[in-house]
């Protein structure tokens, strides 16, 4: 007969590898409100960070500000839990497209043929960019914003703006 006798092994449970997916982001336009990102999904539940690879957005949390047009890489890694190792780092493509600027408010008083030079008073816009104006006929001569009158008649002003790095032209 035997007796009764134990022996013993360790165990040792060791922390998992983070494994998730990639994520993609969708275009956006210059101009649009604050996104949440979607996090990739994935085997642990430990929290994403992300880090813009330019200043062109801003994240805090999962939250991206716009606040330039162009492409910007977000790096997401997520961090260690109690089960989990920190992941490695998964990169997706942000491309924020420039905005079409909107301007309103252009008008010119009628003058008389005698009348000095004046300066045209630019319309009001959403973008930076610079104004040109140019004449449909040779009525005015026109030197940056100031229109000279060389005769009697009618002409069209236009104001054409200049685009900019978040803004087309027109």
């Amino acid at each position: 007969n035997y007796d009764s006798d134990a022996i013993t092994a360790q165990l040792v449970v060791n922390k998992a590898d983070s494994t998730f997916s990639s994520f993609s982001l969708p275009t956006k336009t210059f101009g649009e409100g604050p996104f949440d990102i979607t996090a990739p999904s994935s085997n642990s539940e430990g929290v994403f960070t992300y880090t813009p690879s330019s200043t062109l957005v801003s994240i805090s949390g999962s939250t991206i500000t716009i606040n330039g047009a162009g492409n910007v890489n977000i790096e997401a890694m997520q961090e260690a839990t109690d089960n989990h190792n920190a992941s490695g780092i998964v990169i997706a493509t942000l491309h924020v497209d420039r905005a079409t600027h909107a301007f309103t408010g252009f008008s010119i008083p009628n003058e008389a043929y005698s009348d000095d030079p004046f300066t045209i008073t630019a319309p009001i816009s959403n973008s930076d960019g610079s104004f040109t104006y140019t004449s449909s006929n040779s009525l005015v001569s026109i030197s940056g914003s100031t229109i000279t009158i060389n005769g009697v008649g009618t002409t069209i002003i236009t104001a054409t703006q200049a685009e900019t790095a978040n803004y087309d032209s027109d």
